[in-house]
């Protein structure tokens, strides 16, 4: 064949990877478990800020989660207010926007639950 010229342009074949010993599959195997039982983070559930944190200290992302967690309670200052406008016309912002969506949502089913938790010790 090789005279014909079939052989003459083929690409060469890599050669094949070593095979893994038992011991080495189950350490690797093991691993693949532990990657995939981590949580996502879309599981991540917001805890609400301690009103006692001085949001002065805070800045960018950071600050704007604890005014949303302060909008959701009811809490939102007209100055903080403009802080979150400010804050949405920014690259930032726009980079994290459906972070914070999300954030939002958590956010408020976190005040209506501790509300709703209130109530119920309130009984």
């Amino acid at each position: 064949m090789a005279e014909l010229g079939v052989l003459q342009d083929q690409p060469e074949l890599p050669t094949p990877a070593p095979k893994l010993d038992l011991e080495q599959q189950a350490r690797e195997l093991a691993a693949l478990e532990v990657i995939r039982e981590e949580p996502e983070i879309d599981d991540y559930t917001p805890e609400l800020v301690d009103e006692s944190i001085d949001l002065e200290r805070l800045s960018g992302a950071d600050l704007y989660e604890a005014l949303i967690e302060r909008e959701a309670r009811g809490l939102l200052t007209s100055a903080q207010q403009t802080k979150m406008t400010y804050y949405e016309a920014s690259p930032e912002f726009a980079m994290l926007k459906e972070h914070f969506e999300e954030y939002r949502l958590k956010a408020a089913l976190m005040v209506s639950q501790s509300t709703g938790k209130q109530q119920e010790q309130e009984r």
